[in-house]
C-alpha cells in the first residue's frame, strides 16, 4: 500500500475473472476509526499477469508524481496448487515456485490516464519486498527498492528456518543478503534505438537500460552503497520526499560480519553511508519525524525513533532517538517487561499535533508494535532543545 501527498491510499491486489490481472485501486482517506476504506475505493487500472494461471508475490509497488510502477517478479503463486491447497490439502506457501526462466518486469501506469504504457521493461530476475522511492527526472522514471538475487528469502521467514537460523546464523544468511539497487527506465521510446546503446541520458550513475530486438527494455540496476557491503531493509525516507527527487534514505542493515544489526543513513547522491549500532541490541525499522516549520530546512533535518530488543534480556525494551543528521543518538527510554518482547517489522508515528518538530517531541507519542500498545515518551521532552 502507498501513500501520496494528497491523503488517498493506493492498494494493488489480485483479481481472477476471467484472465488473471492485477489491480490498482485508490482509497479514500479515513476520517474515522469506523470508516471502511475498501468499501468506497475505486479502480485505477488492471494490469494483466504474464502468467496464464499464476500470479506473482507482491509486498509493495512504487509511485511517482505520474506513475504507478507495479513489479512483477519471478516467485509466483500457482493458481491449480493454490486452489488444491484451499479445498484439499496443504498450504498457501505450498502453492509458491521460483521460476529461474523469468525476468522481472517492471508495468508502469500513467497516473494522469490510468492507463498502462505499452514499453515493457524487464531484468535479470530479482525478488523485492519494499520499495525504497521512486521520481521522474528528465524524461527517466528512477526507481529504488531493497533487492534479493532471489525469492528463497521468503522460505527463511518460516518459523523452523527463524529457529535454525539462531543456531547457525552464518548459514542462513545467504538468502538474506539484500542490496539497495537504482533502477532507471527510460519514457521517451517513441522511435527504436541502436543495438547496445544506453537509453539512459542522466549523468553520475551506472544503471543502463538497452532496447532487445523484441523491441523491450532490459535494464541493469546500480547499487545505492556502492562498494559497502551493506544489506539493508525496511526503508524509510522522509516522506516529504514522497516520489520526488531525494537524498536519503534510512533502513536496517547488516553487514558481512553478521555481528550486529544496524541502522543505517544512505546518501543516494554520494553512496555514502553512516551507521548506528550497538553490541546486544536489535533495533527496529527506523522512522523518521520531520522537524517542520523551519525557513531553510534539510531534508535529513530531524530525528529517528526505533525500538531496541535485548539479547541478554528478553523482558527489556526500549525506544532510541537518533539525529536524522548526524546518526547519533540524542535519547532514549527503556522498560521493563513481565515477559518477553517479540520482534515485529513495522512501526507508525502518531504526532498529537500538526506543528513542528519540536513541539511534537514534548508528547511524543509512537505506536511500538512489539508492545502492542502506545506508549507515552513524554519524559524524554528534556533531551530536546525546545
Amino acid at each position: 500500500m502507498a501513500k501520496f501527498r494528497s491523503g488517498n491510499r493506493s492498494s494493488c491486489l489480485f483479481m481472477n475473472h476471467r484472465a488473471t490481472c492485477y489491480a490498482v485501486l485508490r482509497l479514500e482517506q479515513r476520517y474515522k476509526k469506523s470508516d471502511n476504506g475498501f468499501q468506497n475505493a475505486s479502480l485505477i487500472c488492471k494490469i494483466p499477469s504474464t502468467k496464464t494461471l499464476g500470479i506473482s508475490y507482491h509486498h509493495s509497488f512504487g509511485m511517482s508524481e505520474n506513475y504507478f510502477i507495479f513489479v512483477e517478479q519471478p516467485l509466483y503463486l500457482s493458481i491449480p496448487r493454490l486452489m488444491w491447497s484451499h479445498f484439499v490439502a496443504g498450504t498457501y506457501a505450498d502453492a509458491m515456485y521460483w521460476d529461474d526462466d523469468r525476468p522481472t518486469r517492471f508495468h508502469v501506469v500513467r497516473r494522469s490516464d490510468n492507463q498502462l504504457l505499452d514499453t515493457v521493461y524487464v531484468s535479470k530476475g530479482f525478488f523485492v519486498f519494499h520499495h525504497i522511492n521512486a521520481y521522474e527526472e528528465d524524461n527517466h522514471l528512477i526507481v529504488d527498492m531493497c533487492v534479493y538475487e532471489q525469492g528463497e528469502v521468503v522460505k527463511t521467514l518460516y518459523i523452523k528456518a527463524l529457529e535454525d537460523l539462531f543456531n547457525n546464523p552464518k548459514k542462513y544468511s545467504e538468502p538474506f543478503v539484500s542490496r539497495g539497487k537504482r533502477f532507471i527506465l527510460p519514457l521517451n521510446m517513441d522511435e527504436k534505438k541502436k543495438d547496445d546503446e544506453n537509453l539512459i541520458t542522466l549523468s553520475n550513475t551506472e544503471a543502463t537500460a538497452v532496447q532487445q530486438p523484441d523491441g523491450s527494455i532490459y535494464l541493469k540496476p546500480e547499487i545505492l552503497t556502492a562498494s559497502e557491503p551493506w544489506s539493508p531493509e525496511l526503508p524509510r525516507i522522509n516522506y516529504d520526499y514522497n516520489g520526488r527527487k531525494y537524498k536519503y534514505f534510512y533502513a536496517m542493515a547488516r553487514n558481512e560480519t553478521l555481528e550486529r544489526t544496524h541502522l543505517i543513513k544512505v546518501d543516494v547522491t554520494t553512496q555514502k553511508t553512516i551507521s548506528w549500532s550497538e553490541k546486544g541490541a536489535i533495533p527496529s525499522e527506523p522512522v523518521f519525524i520531520s522537524e517542520s516549520g523551519l525557513d531553510d530546512q534539510a531534508e535529513d533535518s530531524g530525528i529517528l525513533i526505533a525500538s531496541l530488543l535485548f539479547q541478554t534480556d528478553e523482558t527489556k525494551v526500549a525506544m532510541v532517538v537518533l539525529d536524522a543528521r548526524t546518526m547519533k543518538e540524542i535519547g532514549r527510554v527503556t522498560f521493563k517487561t513481565e515477559s518477553s518482547v517479540p520482534g515485529d517489522f513495522h512501526g507508525t508515528f502518531i504526532p498529537r499535533t500538526n506543528s513542528a518538530t519540536k513541539t511534537c517531541c514534548q508528547n511524543l507519542c509512537v505506536c511500538v508494535r512489539p508492545l502492542n500498545r502506545l506508549v507515552n515518551l513524554s519524559a524524554l521532552r528534556n533531551l530536546f532543545y525546545i
